[in-house]
């Protein structure tokens, strides 16, 4: 049986009908992966776990934005071979979109980044969420023998890698989106501009793990995101926090797209490129090219890779099968890891040609079949890179 301390509630406005259907489909996907892993423990993780589901009920029928976090701990690193497989179906059984994480217990028990991290290594976003938010429902907890952290000590990067990550998130949205269905848009420029709050928040050391007190913080502090390097305006703002609040309190309203989101979007993330360039990354930027062009030549890269460069390049290579996937062979064997590369040509994909699309054509840009086979290339070179 499924280890649930009682009736958990896993959106905020508690839907009898939502949050049923969720904890059967909870409790189902446990139950298989107990079955399929053996594992040490499962938990659930994101905004499953805080309580902060994307999710509304309509005719009956029960609708989600967000996706589904549950990872399993356990020590058999062959068992990881088959967690795509079994997410495809678990995904598919259920009818929502599934994350499912694979862990060793020295994830937990030497704090670390990845499976395979040196011990102590750097503080991430996703490690300071999982040791402050997951919540265990089979086996043992191991956020019991969690060590106290700061979150201070989490790296800029890992603002800007959430940032490069939603921006290759609104190229894939572009490629299913239509002019008549532009769902997928509005749910990936949300996401970019919560990943923009959330920066800002990391910056001026205030990132907590929940959705709610991070809207909360961030109001708090709005006229310094006015007053300060940010530069940021009134509406614009206003804009960040809205989409906090659309995250936490989704309703099939959000989903008609405003004329101007897309492009507020996309001008609140060069205002926020611009202040962290200047402010972090010691070098100033006046157009997307150039922020593209300074930030691989920038000294601080180097500390925004894991090991060295060529050493991730190599892996790379291995994990695609030696074969280059959209790359020039000789980029692997840069001390620029490839991904570098790869989050830039997507930034600038989506700050420069969609962009302009999008401002000369609107929504007809959705039928441009050049523009999207451009951007299928690029989206394929970012899953193949980071993924």
């Amino acid at each position: 049986m499924v280890h649930q301390s009682g009736r958990r509630q896993y959106t905020l406005k508690g839907d009898e009908i939502v949050e049923t259907h969720i904890n059967k489909i909870v409790n189902g996907i446990v139950e298989h992966l107990i079955c399929e892993f053996s594992p040490v423990s499962v938990f659930l993780s994101g905004s499953l776990a805080k309580g902060e589901m994307s999710a509304y009920s309509a005719n009956g029928k029960v609708k989600y934005w967000s996706d589904f976090e549950i990872g399993v701990v356990t020590k058999n690193w062959f068992k990881r071979l088959k967690c795509k497989k079994v997410q495809q179906y678990l995904s598919n059984q259920y009818g929502i979109d599934l994350t499912l994480l694979f862990f060793l217990p020295r994830r937990f028990e030497n704090g670390v980044a990845t499976n395979w991290a040196f011990k102590h290594s750097r503080l991430s976003i996703e490690q300071y969420e999982l040791l402050t938010a997951a919540i265990f429902v089979y086996g043992y907890d191991f956020t019991k023998d969690v060590s106290n952290f700061d979150v201070k000590d989490i790296s800029i990067w890992e603002g800007l890698r959430l940032v490069f990550n939603r921006v290759a998130e609104i190229i894939g949205a572009f490629l299913v989106a239509d002019s008549d269905n532009m769902n997928s848009i509005v749910k990936a420029c949300n996401k970019l501009l919560i990943a923009c709050g959330d920066i800002l928040l990391l910056m001026n050391g205030t990132y907590l793990p929940l959705y709610s007190k991070r809207m909360e913080c961030f109001e708090k502090l709005k006229t310094k995101w006015i007053n300060g390097g940010a530069g940021l305006l009134n509406d614009e703002v206003q804009t960040i926090l809205n989409s906090y609040r659309v995250k936490l309190y989704f309703t099939e309203s959000v989903l008609v797209i405003k004329n101007d989101l897309i492009t507020q979007s996309i001008n609140i993330l060069k205002k926020i490129l611009k202040f962290v360039s200047s402010s972090e990354m010691n070098f100033d930027c006046a157009s997307a090219q150039e922020f593209c062009s300074k930030y691989i030549r920038s000294n601080k890269l180097s500390s925004f890779t894991r090991t060295y460069g060529w050493l991730e390049n190599m892996i790379l290579l291995i994990r695609n099968k030696g074969k280059e996937k959209g790359f020039k062979l000789r980029n692997y064997f840069s001390n620029v890891p490839v991904y570098h590369i790869v989050y830039m040509e997507a930034l600038e994909w989506v700050l420069c040609e969609f962009n302009e699309n999008w401002t000369k054509s609107g929504q007809r840009c959705f039928e441009d079949i050049e523009l999207k086979l451009k951007a299928k290339n690029v989206f394929e070179k970012w899953r193949n890179a980071v993924i």
